[in-house]
């Protein structure tokens, strides 16, 4: 059930940004197109906001309701804001007078598409599934009593009836209460005899019934998107003219531009994408490892310059064997070294110094002689 909520959410701001690029690329004028832009959802803002008093009324709100020109705008947004609620009024029933719309447009395109469109023949003729009775079943719902007003209808209505988020806040304390019972009864075991008992009754056939009513919103807004693309590329194709919404906003421009904008934007997602994809492959690979570096090799051309090593030769000495011993150098010979034990040390002559030979001894008979 959310996700019909998001889906229908979505093809509504699409639907309304592109109805008011339609009425620029025809008016070339903001102010006219504004005015085009309330004037073709009409409908669907006059249930709005008749709804949305009556629900401050029935609440015993003060609503202030006032008629205006809408301002001239470039966001492609309605401002539902002819009736303003007071100041003061309590969050609780803000909540509830701005869902209310909600519930109302949604009751009345279950009217619609069941008593004017007949729906459920409509799903019995194509439940085989054949291509013959898909035709036959189309053939027979266009062919409802003012199909196109009624279908007309259907659109604005669902195309006005989703409040502001923001004005929802107030039903935080509900939700979290529903959510408390919840807890409650799946702690006591108590969710298949209660809830769900609860929701095999009435409340199963409300929401079947709801699923139904959403399925078709959807249809119906898809087959818009359609029908409103195929008129956008024409006018363009005619013109020249384009516009791109940009946070919200409409900037015009020409249609090459556009064209050229969308494809760097394709260029840049696809870059994106190649790169996550890169990085989620190198996480599943581990981490890098030098081994799987495209290191250069020694010697490969174009690398890197390798200079040859030289081999030099280098001849080891001869070491002397064993049991040989080298030639002392004789020492020189000294003729006597020892002196007289009474010389005088004094006496230079009586010195021994290196190897000074000594005066040659006299004959025996001599000295007698002398004595």
């Amino acid at each position: 059930m959310a996700a019909l909520f998001f889906v229908l959410r979505r093809l509504e701001t699409w639907l309304h940004q592109h109805i008011f690029k339609v009425g620029w690329l025809v008016t070339k004028n903001y102010q006219t197109t504004t005015i085009l832009y309330y004037t073709l959802l009409l409908p669907g803002v006059v249930i709005y906001e008749v709804v949305y008093w009556l629900a401050a009324g029935f609440l015993n709100v003060r609503a202030e309701s006032s008629f205006k020109w809408p301002e001239e705008q470039q966001i492609g947004k309605l401002e539902l804001n002819f009736v303003t609620l007071a100041k003061n009024t309590p969050p609780l029933k803000r909540a509830v007078i701005s869902a209310t719309p909600l519930v109302v447009g949604l009751l009345l395109i279950w009217l619609i598409s069941n008593r004017v469109f007949d729906l459920e023949a409509f799903f019995v003729t194509i439940s085989p599934g054949t291509i013959p009775d898909v035709v036959t079943g189309l053939r027979q719902f266009t062919q409802a009593p003012d199909f196109w007003l009624w279908f007309y209808i259907a659109f604005t209505i669902a195309n006005t009836m989703i409040p502001d988020w923001g004005t929802l806040t107030g039903i935080r304390p509900i939700l979290i209460g529903v959510g408390i019972v919840m807890a409650v009864f799946g702690v006591f075991g108590l969710v298949d005899d209660v809830v769900l008992g609860f929701l095999t009754g009435p409340v199963a056939g409300g929401l079947n019934a709801l699923s139904g009513v959403l399925a078709f919103i959807i249809a119906v807004d898809i087959f818009s998107v359609g029908v409103l693309s195929a008129i956008e590329n024409t006018i363009e194709r005619i013109t020249g003219d384009s516009a791109e919404f940009v946070n919200g906003k409409m900037v015009t421009m020409t249609r090459e531009e556009r064209l050229s904008q969308r494809m760097k934007v394709i260029e840049r997602q696809r870059q994106s994408r190649q790169q996550q994809r890169s990085a989620a492959q190198d996480v599943a690979a581990g981490p890098p490892s030098i081994y799987a570096l495209p290191l250069p090799l020694p010697g490969d051309p174009g690398d890197v310059q390798v200079t040859p090593i030289q081999k030099l030769l280098i001849e080891a000495e001869e070491t002397p064997q064993l049991g040989t011993r080298r030639a002392r150098a004789g020492a020189d010979l000294i003729t006597d070294q020892t002196a007289d034990d009474t010389a005088d040390p004094t006496n230079e002559d009586s010195a021994v110094t290196g190897n000074r030979e000594l005066p040659a001894p006299q004959p025996e008979s001599e000295t007698e002689e002398d004595g």
